[in-house]
């Protein structure tokens, strides 16, 4: 079995979440001089609350190594791999670290990191199309060949076509 994880930035629904089994690794999002954990400790809402209030935009960092390998070996333990998506590689360090943790772990032959390439819709359609295909069985060799096939469609400004089907 394929667990599919995510970073953040995917901004999929708590619903979409529970339904397709995805879980999310937190980016970290500064507010003036508060940091918290995205969706663990602060929502979307209470950002934009913030943002319109303040007039400033928050700012964010990637999330650390340590903490992306605490969600890696939770489902090692239950999942033969793991395929992880992360916000494009040139906007953040995250995917980065993912691929630093898996190493560290000594993991790197079942943990497969995606550079979406993307952030937002872009990353949270390839993450759903995964999360289709891993529900359906398939392998995550054919899972990230797919998603990296397709992840041209899904850059920042490009039109997405997708039906939360890999096979469309």
């Amino acid at each position: 079995m394929v667990k599919i994880i995510s970073d953040s930035t995917s901004d999929l629904s708590q619903d979409l979440l529970d339904r397709y089994n995805i879980t999310l690794v937190p980016l970290i999002v500064r507010l003036g001089d508060q940091q918290y954990e995205d969706r663990v400790n602060i929502t979307s809402e209470e950002i934009f609350r913030w943002s319109d209030s303040t007039k400033k935009a928050p700012t964010t960092a990637c999330a650390n190594v340590w903490t992306i390998q605490e969600v890696f070996q939770k489902y090692l333990e239950t999942y033969d791999e793991i395929v992880a998506f992360s916000i494009s590689g040139k906007m953040s360090a995250t995917g980065a670290n993912m691929v630093e943790a898996a190493a560290e772990m000594g993991a790197s032959d079942r943990i497969h990191v995606v550079d979406s390439q993307s952030l937002s819709t872009g990353i949270g359609l390839l993450v759903m199309e995964a999360a289709v295909m891993a529900q359906d069985g398939k392998s995550a060799k054919e899972i990230v060949a797919h998603v990296t096939s397709r992840s041209e469609d899904r850059r920042v400004g490009k039109e997405c076509r997708s039906r939360w089907s890999p096979y469309h």
